[in-house]
């Protein structure tokens, strides 16, 4: 079996297929590997179905493969200027939930933050809390221990993807609180290879139902469940 993966990557209009060293190789290595193929020099993201890579995981974590045409798209100078100069302080020390997902959930994880937000309660989003510059894992680890809460976002890539089973590690090692949200259907309760850290968890059911104008995958009662479950936990959450 090869150890390299080949990629196709489009830039205004151009397509490439841009070759990477598999299964380590990151999304933040695979962008560089980008910005030297076509001679990038303004910030962007890639994005693969309209989601947003990030580039603490791995390819091997996300389930690309050489069928995958990723995009290139360019982030506004403005934007990119503002989050390099914002200090430490534009970063709550701490907050009421950690919200861990695999990232073919980013979407319906960031709709659930928008709603909680409605509700008082402040999220640490890895999209949103990390800047620039942070060492990855350092921040993760930061974020986990100052969240009062740790709501994990399940679905099948989750139990497979090696960064997601180190934050439910840590917040269980931590004794956090755990939540666990149910994006899809799985096979069984609790998740291979992660069974053992939520064996005594019951999960909410967070799909199935569409409601509201944000065409949310969850349904008014079980987001009400949540709610419930956060007041709850909160008040004895250290």
């Amino acid at each position: 079996m090869s150890n390299k993966l080949a990629l196709n990557v489009e830039y205004q209009s151009d397509y490439r297929r841009i070759v990477v060293e598999q299964p380590f190789a990151t999304v933040a290595m695979f962008k560089k590997a980008v910005r030297d193929e076509f001679s990038i020099n303004h910030p962007f993201v890639l994005t693969y179905n309209g989601a947003t890579l990030i580039e603490k995981y791995t390819l091997l974590d996300l389930g690309l493969d050489s069928k995958c045409d990723i995009r290139v798209r360019r982030k506004s100078v403005e934007l990119s200027e503002a989050t390099s100069s914002r200090d430490n302080n534009a970063h709550p020390s701490t907050n009421d939930i950690f919200l861990s997902y695999e990232w073919t959930h980013q979407r319906e994880v960031k709709l659930l933050k928008s709603h909680l937000a409605r509700h008082q309660y402040t999220c640490w989003l890895d999209i949103e809390q990390m800047r620039g510059g942070d060492a990855l894992y350092s921040s993760i680890d930061q974020g986990i221990r100052e969240a009062k809460v740790f709501v994990c976002c399940i679905n099948r890539k989750y139990a497979e993807s090696d960064n997601c089973r180190r934050e439910l590690g840590l917040a269980t090692n931590l004794n956090k609180p755990i939540v666990p949200l149910l994006m899809e259907k799985l096979p069984s309760w609790p998740p291979q290879r992660i069974g053992p850290l939520l064996s005594e968890y019951l999960y909410i059911k967070f799909y199935g139902s569409s409601s509201g104008t944000d065409s949310v995958p969850w349904s008014e009662a079980k987001f009400n469940e949540l709610l419930d479950v956060l007041t709850r936990i909160l008040p004895q959450a250290i």
